[in-house]
């Protein structure tokens, strides 16, 4: 059966300078820390439920996805960057562009906006209310685990966002399967998993006082390896990948040993010269990987990396997304497991139009 990659895309109104940038202001990070500790605090005093039993599994990028999310906006000249991934998805992918504004005129304008990159019968426009704030697609969408049994049934993990964004809460109603909601402020941007259930975080100061069970009994972590914030925003998908179920990518040498530790092999990736600047970031579809460049010659280093690793590359400029917007490719995509198209639509609370 083909696979069948769908980019949901958010159109919003605002202008390229209303994006925020990818990490929290210090107000909304004290905001974060201070509730996440309370919560922390609240949980701890409930009466212990025991150890629950759970039969799910994080979406590991590198398999079979099936849908494919992220933003219509084109901020930090994030156009070209969102038009070489939807031009180069591989054969049976089906583009939904998903749109803030109900209305045929919004259609037709997104249609001829992707016209040359991809024909009209893989193209669909789809309603989805609140949709403005969505940019940081990684961050705000729900994170998508999978049943382990061989139906492999998807639920997604609501979590509390900084910026405004809050799909989940709408959309609840629309669920045939589970919505898993907990109270912590967490982005999906520092959340990376491989298939047998192994996640790693970046252990931030927004993150430290999130207790470990709720990665397991929400997210379905076997395992939780918290890494120290040493660069960036303290966001996993900065520093480490995942591109098969043993194998981890870094940028970040004092990571190594922890990975070698719990039994990964890691590949080094060189580091650009930007403070924001990152190869780990990139986006695994099947075997390909939409990897973020920026115009030096350490950009050839990279590609070989993932070439090395069987993958066929290719390279987005993301010079500005990166230093003026602080995140880069995985940060502004999500990708879903396949799944039914109509069961998506209510999972997220969307109109086809």
């Amino acid at each position: 059966m083909k696979s069948v990659i769908l980019a949901l895309l958010f159109a919003v109104p605002f202008t390229s300078s209303a994006v925020p940038t990818r990490a929290p202001s210090k107000a909304q990070t004290e905001k974060i820390i201070q509730h996440n500790r309370q919560t922390a605090i609240l949980d701890a005093a409930k009466p212990s439920e025991g150890v629950l039993s759970v039969h799910r599994l994080p979406f590991a990028e590198y398999n079979r996805a099936g849908y494919l999310i992220m933003s219509a906006n084109f901020p930090f000249q994030s156009g070209p960057v969102k038009k070489g991934i939807i031009k180069n998805l591989p054969e049976g992918v089906t583009v939904v562009i998903f749109v803030g504004a109900d209305s045929k005129g919004t259609k037709d304008r997104i249609r001829k906006k992707f016209a040359s990159l991809i024909s009209e019968d893989r193209l669909k426009v789809i309603y989805l209310p609140g949709a403005d704030g969505g940019f940081w697609a990684r961050d705000g969408i729900p994170v998508p685990t999978v049943s382990e049994d061989s139906n492999q049934k998807l639920s997604l993990v609501d979590a509390k966002y900084y910026h405004n964004f809050e799909p989940d809460e709408r959309v609840a109603k629309f669920f045939k399967s589970e919505l898993l909601n907990h109270d912590y402020y967490f982005e999906g941007g520092n959340f990376m998993a491989n298939g047998l259930g192994t996640c790693l975080v970046i252990d931030n100061d927004r993150v430290q006082d999130i207790p470990n069970s709720i990665f397991s009994e929400k997210y379905g972590c076997k395992k939780l390896v918290r890494l120290p914030h040493v660069k960036g925003i303290g966001h996993a998908d900065e520093s480490v990948k995942f591109v098969d179920d043993k194998t981890v990518l870094t940028d970040t040498e004092s990571y190594v040993p922890v990975l070698e530790k719990e039994g990964f092999k890691v590949v080094m990736l060189p580091t650009p010269n930007g403070r924001y600047e990152t190869y780990v970031n990139s986006l695994i579809i099947e075997k390909k990987v939409f990897l973020p460049v920026f115009d030096e010659e350490k950009d050839q280093d990279a590609i070989r990396v993932y070439e090395g690793l069987g993958f066929e590359v290719i390279p987005l400029n993301t010079e500005s997304l990166s230093n003026d917007g602080l995140g880069s490719i995985h940060c502004i995509t999500m990708t879903y497991p396949p799944g039914p198209f109509d069961e998506l639509l209510k999972k997220i609370g969307a109109q086809d139009l």
